[in-house]
Parts: structure tokens; sequence; C-alpha cells
């Protein structure tokens, strides 16, 4: 599985002094921040209708219309 996972190498992302000088924790952040930027920036190309940002501490308070989105 290992193969698969993304490098900051392949991305250019983070200076390899910098990276070399995290945390694992530090690392994984980041990768959760990379790949949350990514993702972000894939979503915004969708038409509007297509998706819906919903936030967990709103979760409650939208269910109802994300279930009607749904």
């Amino acid at each position: 599985m290992g193969g698969y996972r993304l490098l900051r190498d392949s991305c250019g992302d983070v200076p390899t002094e910098q990276w070399a000088a995290m945390t694992q924790f530090e690392r994984n952040c980041w990768y959760w921040s990379y790949v949350n930027r990514i993702l972000e920036r894939q979503v915004e190309l969708l038409q509007p209708d297509r998706w819906r940002r919903v936030r967990l501490e709103d979760l409650d308070a939208v269910a109802p219309s994300l279930f009607e989105f749904l």
C-alpha cells in the first residue's frame, strides 16, 4: 500500500530540508492539509447544485436539507 501514498517529493509542496525536520505528526498534518486543499479546488469546479459544504458542528442543524439534497 505504501506505493500509492503521496510523497512530498512528488508534489513539490515542501522543501526537502523542511520535510526532513518534520515530526511524523507534522508530516501527517501536512498530508491532511494537502489532500484537503486539492479536494477543495476540485469540488469548486463542479456546478454549485452538485455539492454541499457541511461543517461537522452544523450537521444536526442541516441534516434535513442535506438528506433532501442526497
